[in-house]
Parts: structure tokens; sequence; C-alpha cells
């Protein structure tokens, strides 16, 4: 039995995120179901920091369900994620100044699996018992390739997951701005 891991943002308060944004008439689910994009898809959007960076994290929060990654985390992780992602540069901008903020890319998962065993997880469901996510995923082992160390489930699609072997990687590299939380697969 392995464990997967769930990518959640530190919600410490010293930490920046988005604010407001502008993507005109880009698809905003694009990177959510593993389609490929054009490199120059995002050259009209604009993303706008609340605060300005004041204590450099490796991820930014944001209201799209996107991995917004530093320099540094992109760098240590693209050695086991560059089959699972398409990396791009994130149009960041100070939401005062209006300046552009280097530094950061939008990941852009290309792995997605279905992969959840429904029968052994534990769901979450709204008043009227529609399906709203889960309190405890399991995940089927055997359909996680071992190559796949960043992936979105299928059937949870706003959340991203890594391997153990990407985990020890960030562990070992003091990364910032995320949280890891353990799920069993089998």
């Amino acid at each position: 039995m392995k464990n997967v891991f769930k990518v959640l943002l530190d919600p410490n308060e010293k930490y920046s995120s988005i604010q407001s944004y502008d993507i005109g008439s880009f698809d905003l689910t694009s990177f959510w179901d593993g389609r490929k994009c054009d490199p120059n898809c995002l050259e009209h959007a604009r993303l706008y920091l609340n605060l300005p960076i004041r204590v450099k994290t490796d991820a930014i929060g944001n209201p799209l369900s996107w991995l917004i990654w530093s320099e540094r985390l992109v760098d240590i992780s693209l050695p086991l994620i560059q089959n699972d992602v398409h990396v791009l540069s994130a149009p960041l901008f100070d939401s005062r100044s209006r300046q552009p903020i280097p530094g950061y890319f939008i990941v852009n998962i290309l792995s997605v699996v279905a992969c959840v065993k429904m029968e052994k997880s534990k769901i979450a469901t709204d008043n009227e018992g529609n399906f709203m996510g889960f309190h405890e995923p399991h995940f089927d082992q055997e359909r996680l390739s071992p190559n796949i160390h960043l992936f979105r489930a299928r059937e949870w699609i706003f959340s991203v997951f890594i391997s153990e072997p990407l985990r020890s990687q960030w562990k070992s590299k003091n990364i910032g701005g995320l949280l890891l939380k353990a799920f069993q697969s089998s």
C-alpha cells in the first residue's frame, strides 16, 4: 500500500494570493482536464496579487484551481514531472502598481487519471445527497503508473495529487506555501 498526497495551499496569511483576474476569452477549465494549450494562450491574461510578495513562496493561491509555482519549485519538480505537465509563464501583476511579477509559472497538469476507488472512499455530499468531493478518497494503485508523479484525479478534478518520490523531493528542499495530506492507495 502506497500513499498519495493531496497538495494544499498553506493557509498562512503571510503569503500572497490572486485577488482578481482577467483572462479574456481563455477557457479557464483548460488547465483542469489535461489539455495542452497553445504557448501564447495567456498572452492577454492578467492575474493580480492581493499583496506584494514579501515572503518568497513556492505557490500562489488562486480561485481558478490553477497551479502557480515559483521557478524554484518548477526546477525542483521538473525531473520527475516533465512528462506530466506543460509549463507556461504566469501573467502575475501587482494589484496596486499593475507591474509584472516575474519568477512564477502556471503548471498545466496533463495527467488526469480515473483512479479513485469509490466503494472504498468516504464521499462528501450536500444536503440533497449530491456528490461534492471526498472526505477520504482511496486510490487504485493499479491505475497509478509509477511514472506519474503529479496528477489530477478524474473523479475530483479540482484537487491535485503527488507521488511519494515527489513529496520526498519537496521535503528535502523545504518547499514553502504548500501542505500535503496523505491518502492511501491499494
